[in-house]
């Protein structure tokens, strides 16, 4: 199982937390962490990262540090309220190793309270990506704030519990 999340200095310890979560609710699944970070990041923090799951049976980390004016480069116009962390999931297809074909994405903040294999297991084939929707899903300023018609609509595949969004 190929897990993504992105992270810069401040939030490699809530990110270190996820993953703790992931480990303890999937003892007997390997699984690769792939973390997208600023190059801020230091060696220490990584170091932190690599001991921390260094007791798990099965788990591995790859980092892929991103230089911070990157993101100012290729998007000169973003928003810049929006952690730049937010932006690095763009570029995951130059990134990862092309043997990585399925990743599941987590941002660093939440807490994994059950086992992640019937979600990995997900038939995704033939779809760009599946996603569950954002808290915020719907609200009208969004839509407006992106140009995106909300006629345009997601299609909803209701068959997971968690309302999966498969993008086409």
């Amino acid at each position: 199982m190929d897990i993504v999340a992105c992270a810069d200095k401040r939030n490699v310890m809530p990110t270190g937390v996820m993953m703790i979560s992931v480990c303890e609710n999937n003892p007997e699944v390997d699984i690769h962490f792939h973390l997208v970070t600023d190059t801020d990041v230091s060696t220490s923090q990584c170091n932190d990262l690599k001991e921390l799951l260094a007791s798990y049976k099965g788990k591995a980390i790859t980092f892929y540090p991103i230089p911070l004016n990157m993101i100012d480069n290729q998007f000169p116009n973003i928003d810049k309220r929006i952690p730049r962390t937010a932006y690095y999931r763009l570029f995951l297809s130059a990134l990862l190793p092309e043997k990585v074909d399925k990743v599941l994405y987590f941002d660093g903040d939440i807490i994994v309270r059950h086992s992640l294999t019937e979600l990995w297991n997900t038939d995704v084939s033939g779809h760009a990506l599946a996603a569950v929707p954002d808290m915020r899903e719907g609200v009208i300023d969004r839509y407006n704030r992106l140009k995106y018609s909300p006629s345009w609509g997601y299609l909803v595949d209701s068959s997971y519990k968690c309302n999966t969004y498969v993008f086409v």
